[in-house]
């Protein structure tokens, strides 16, 4: 019997094997092309992030080790942290290209880089919530989230992201349970190295998104809720501005300038968010590939922020 359960086990490891070597070399395939793709005009600093994940979703034990800050000091006003995604941290720019950089020079302002590229609104919720956030910035008057249209939505199922530039994971997947934030994190995500697990992983997440309309938007109003509470725990007069920016769209989307609808715009305004759309701040929108991207067709390039930061001074009064 244990010679029958021994041989069974050397099986199917040699079967998983065998998977995981294909599914890996697909993989090295497919990411070999996407940084030749990206390699001439990524310009980031190497961002050293690695988070210690926690069972309860308690920001008093969340712990975050020291980020590199994008730091642009200014006046004795309060300061300004622009949290989000690539488009706030600046992919594909030069330091001073992007839009931390562009409001300090703007506002004379001292403000903060904290974009992490691939991430979401739970990695926004993650970085509020750490212990060590207000030491980082004591000053903290604005808080404005890049929100990329849709994409953040989608971007809640991830189990974890992988800095671009580090082998360090993020683990941010939470979900809503008895109307509280509840962290996800599967005995399966510890192997989350492999390529195969990872592929599953995906194609979990895959079938998720097939429901987001009742997934995605209570997720995101759960983690924008706990967002404002623990900013206002943390900084009592601050304000959190949701500035809500397309991603490049499909020909039939292009006339949509929102992923949220008129009633969910005021839930947000309900709980304290600071609501804009970039596209109406601006009178047009950012769909002009050649004029309004960098070279890779995606991120938004140095004219985008040379139109917003004006415009959204003017209205938040900075």
């Amino acid at each position: 019997m244990k010679k029958i359960l021994l041989v069974n086990i050397i099986v199917i490891l040699a079967i998983f094997t065998v998977l995981e070597l294909i599914s890996k070399n697909i993989e090295e395939k497919e990411m070999a092309k996407m940084y030749k793709k990206h390699y001439d005009y990524f310009h980031e600093d190497k961002l050293k992030i690695k988070y210690k994940p926690v069972k309860k979703f308690n920001y008093d034990k969340i712990v975050m080790s020291k980020v590199k800050d994008k730091i642009y000091k200014g006046n004795k006003k309060g300061a300004i942290v622009t949290i989000g995604c690539s488009y706030t941290a600046g992919e594909g720019l030069q330091e001073n290209q992007t839009f931390a950089y562009k409001l300090n020079k703007y506002t004379g302002r001292t403000t903060y880089n904290r974009g992490v590229s691939a991430s979401g609104p739970q990695l926004v919720y993650r970085q509020l919530s750490d212990i060590d956030f207000k030491k980082q910035i004591p000053d903290a008057e604005y808080i404005i989230y890049t929100f990329l249209s849709g994409d953040h939505i989608d971007r809640q199922f991830l189990y974890s992201l992988m800095c671009e530039n580090t082998n360090d994971n993020i683990v941010t997947r939470y979900t809503v349970k008895n109307d509280k934030l509840k962290e996800v994190n599967p005995i399966w995500y510890k192997m989350y190295f492999f390529s195969l697990t990872r592929k599953i992983i995906n194609l979990k997440m895959k079938y998720e998104l097939e429901d987001e309309g009742a997934n995605g938007y209570p997720l995101f109003f759960k983690t924008m809720e706990e967002c404002v509470k623990v900013t206002k725990t943390k900084y009592p007069d601050s304000k959190f501005v949701l500035l809500e920016i397309s991603h490049v769209r499909d020909k039939e989307d292009v006339q949509n300038k929102t992923c949220f609808t008129k009633e969910q715009i005021k839930k947000l305004q309900n709980m304290g968010i600071i609501y804009i759309n970039s596209e109406e701040l601006v009178a047009h929108d950012f769909n002009d590939v050649k004029k309004y991207r960098v070279e890779d067709g995606d991120h938004p390039n140095e004219r985008v922020w040379n139109e917003i930061v004006p415009k959204l001074s003017k209205k938040l009064n900075l």
